[in-house]
């Protein structure tokens, strides 16, 4: 999904920062929990409930944390990518590329 032009090096041991869409509508105050990211409530183009979880990361071991309380709240995790840090994954989500794959089945 993310084009070459966009492509971001993660690796394991390194910071990076994260959009992390799930299919649900969570509660703000869960970021904590959520390894502190922010959670911006919105909703899909077939008006279904969309959380768009975003922040820094300190290591693929936190990021698999945050993954793991998705799994313990039962949420369905839809995308996740790891983006340039002065990029803003709301203004990513309304792009159209972004919103074609997140309805795409």
């Amino acid at each position: 999904m993310v084009s070459s032009k966009q492509a971001v090096n993660v690796t394991f041991f390194e910071s990076a920062k994260y959009c992390i869409y799930v299919q649900a509508r969570l509660d703000l105050c869960l970021s904590d929990r959520l390894g502190g990211m922010v959670l911006t409530q919105t909703q899909r183009e077939d008006g279904s409930p969309l959380t768009i979880l975003s922040g820094q990361l300190s290591d693929q071991a936190e990021l698999i944390g945050v993954l793991n309380s998705l799994y313990d709240l039962h949420v369905p995790i839809i995308s996740i990518q790891a983006i340039d840090i002065d990029r803003d994954c709301c203004l990513l989500y309304e792009s159209q590329s972004v919103k074609e794959f997140l309805t795409d089945e």
